[in-house]
């Protein structure tokens, strides 16, 4: 079950997913759909993706 749009909870991961979006859209290629990645990005995504999972973990949305 996901949080209530209005818990801090929620307003986290909204957050994170808005900064995960940001940086996806740093990384496309102009006038395509691909996406290019560099170390330093990659590093980026890597903790947003483990700070989301943490997070639903935490809420108890997926299991460890």
């Amino acid at each position: 079950m996901l949080p209530a749009n209005d818990t801090p909870l929620a307003i986290e991961m909204a957050r994170l997913g808005g900064v995960r979006q940001e940086l996806f859209a740093k990384c496309r290629i102009p006038g395509t759909t691909e996406m290019r990645f560099y170390e330093q990005q990659q590093l980026e995504l890597a903790d947003l993706n483990q700070r989301i999972e943490q997070l639903m973990i935490s809420a108890g949305i997926v299991a460890e």
